[in-house]
C-alpha cells in the first residue's frame, strides 16, 4: 500500500507542480495588470483636475450669479427705503429722546444741537414706501412720539416732511404719509409686498435699513431662522409683546427698525422691528401681512382697525401645557389666572367676558380652524373685522364648549 502511495504521489508531483506554476503566472498577470492600471491612474491626474476645475468654475458662476441677482434686489428696493428722521424742539425734549426696543436713543446718540429752524434730531428709524404718492409703512415706535415731527429722506438725499396717519393699536406698525404738496411729479419708488408665499425656515433674507442712525440703506443678508416667534420686547421706554414675528439672523442695528426685510424676488416679507441682547444673531419682524392690513385699513377707514376678543393667553406647548397642569399634548390658547398675569385673564366689558369665556378656558379651534403654534390665535383673529361674529371650541374642566363671540374694535383705552 506504501509502494501504491508513492507512485501515486510521484504521478501527481509533475501536475502539482504545473498548477504551481500556472498559478504563478496568472498572479502576477493579476498583479501586472493591477499596477499597470495603478501607473496608468497615478499618472493621469488631468481627469481629476479637469473635473476639479470643472466644478469649481460652476460653483463661481453659481456665485457670481447669486451675488448679481442681490445687488439687483437691492438696488431695485432702495429707492423705495428712505430714512426716519424724528426732530423736536428743545422746549419738548423734557421727556428725553425716543426710546428704541433696546433702550438706546434711535441714532445710538444723545440729541444733537438744534437746526436753523430751531428742531432738533433726537432720533431716526427707516420707513419704506408702500404707494408712490407718498405712503410709508415704518415700526410705531419709530413714530410714537405725538409731540415730534418726522422727516423722511429719500435714497437721493431729497428730504421731506412726513404725518404719522396712524399707529397700530397692536403690533408695533405706523403708517407714515409724505405732506401732499411735497410729492415730486412722478412719484415715489414703491417696495412691493409678498403676500400669499409662506415662508420657510432656511429661506435667503436680505434686511435694508438706516443702520445705527446714520449709514443709509445698510444692507444685511441672512436667512429666515423661525417663524410665529413671541416674544417681548422692550427697554428704556417700556415693553411690548410682539406676536407672530419672523426670527432672522440677517443683522437688524438700531436704526434698521421700520426698515424692510426682503425675499431673493426683492419682496417685502417682514418689517424690521427688534433686536434680541440676549444672543448675536437674533433679530425680528413683523410679517407683512400685518403692515398690508394696516396700509388697506387707513385707505378704507382713515385710521388702523382691529378686532378685539379681550382676554390675555398663552399657546399651548408641550412645555406650557404641564406647566399650568394641562395635558402634555393638549393644544390651544390658555387663557392666564389673575394670578399669572397680575391682571384678569378676560377683561372686565370685553367681548370675551359678555360671551362667558373664563380664567383657565382652553380655545381649542376658532371657526373649525384648530389651533397650534403656527396658526396661533392672533394670526387667525387678524383675518377677521370688528363685529364679525365668531365661533370658538373651548374645553372647560373637561368638557368641550361652543361659545359665539361678537368681536369688538381694539383701542388703546381698553387696557387703562
Amino acid at each position: 500500500m506504501n509502494e501504491e502511495h508513492t507512485k501515486i504521489t510521484e504521478q501527481a508531483a509533475p501536475m502539482m507542480a504545473l498548477g504551481a506554476l500556472a498559478g504563478a503566472v496568472a498572479g502576477l498577470f493579476v498583479i501586472g495588470g493591477f499596477f499597470l492600471w495603478f501607473e496608468t491612474w497615478i499618472n493621469q491626474p488631468s481627469t481629476w483636475e479637469a473635473f476639479s476645475q470643472k466644478e469649481a468654475n460652476q460653483a463661481v458662476v453659481e456665485l457670481q450669479e447669486e451675488e448679481a441677482a442681490t445687488i439687483a434686489i437691492v438696488e431695485r428696493v432702495s429707492s423705495a427705503v428712505a430714512s426716519v428722521t424724528i426732530r423736536k424742539l428743545p422746549a419738548d425734549l423734557r421727556g428725553g429722546p425716543v426710546i428704541l426696543f433696546n433702550g438706546q436713543p434711535f441714532g445710538g446718540s444723545e440729541p444733537k444741537s438744534a437746526r436753523e429752524d430751531g428742531l432738533v434730531d433726537v432720533g431716526s428709524g427707516t420707513a419704506f414706501f408702500v404707494d408712490a404718492e407718498g405712503m410709508l409703512l415704518t415700526n410705531r415706535h419709530v413714530a410714537e412720539d405725538e409731540n415730534a415731527r418726522y422727516f423722511i429722506t429719500t435714497w437721493d438725499g431729497n428730504e421731506y416732511e412726513a404725518d404719522v396717519v396712524a399707529r397700530d393699536t397692536l403690533y408695533d406698525v405706523a403708517v407714515l404719509r409724505v405732506k401732499a404738496p411735497d410729492v415730486p411729479e412722478g412719484g415715489f419708488s414703491v417696495a412691493e409686498m409678498a403676500l400669499n408665499e409662506p415662508l420657510r425656515i432656511g429661506q435667503t433674507v436680505i434686511a435694508v435699513g438706516n443702520a445705527l442712525g446714520e449709514f443709509k440703506n445698510t444692507v444685511t443678508k441672512g436667512i429666515v431662522s423661525g417663524i410665529n416667534r413671541d416674544l417681548v420686547a422692550g427697554g428704556g421706554g417700556g415693553s411690548e409683546r410682539i406676536q407672530e414675528a419672523i426670527q432672522t439672523d440677517a443683522a437688524i442695528n438700531p436704526g434698521n427698525s421700520g426698515g424692510p426685510l426682503i425675499n431673493l424676488r426683492g419682496e417685502v416679507i417682514g418689517i424690521n422691528t427688534a433686536v434680541s441682547n440676549r444672543g448675536s444673531g437674533l433679530g425680528f419682524a413683523i410679517p407683512i401681512s400685518v403692515g398690508k392690513r394696516a396700509v388697506d385699513d387707513v385707505r378704507e377707514f382713515g385710521r388702523i382697525v382691529r378686532p378685539w376678543l379681550g382676554i390675555r393667553y398663552v399657546m399651548l406647548d408641550d412645555a406650557r401645557a404641564e406647566e399650568y397642569g394641562l395635558p402634555k399634548l393638549q393644544r390651544g390658547a390658555y387663557i392666564l389666572p389673575s394670578e399669572e398675569t397680575e391682571a384678569p385673564g378676560v377683561l372686565a366689558g370685553s367681548p370675551a367676558a359678555e360671551a362667558g369665556l373664563r380664567e383657565g378656558d382652553v380655545i381649542v379651534k376658532l371657526d373649525s380652524r384648530l389651533l397650534t403654534k403656527d396658526d396661533n390665535l392672533a394670526a387667525l383673529l387678524n383675518a377677521y373685522d370688528p363685529l364679525d361674529a365668531v365661533t370658538l371650541e373651548v374645553l372647560r374642566d373637561g368638557t368641550i364648549l361652543q361659545v359665539t363671540v361678537t368681536l369688538g374694535e381694539f383701542d388703546d383705552d381698553v387696557l387703562q
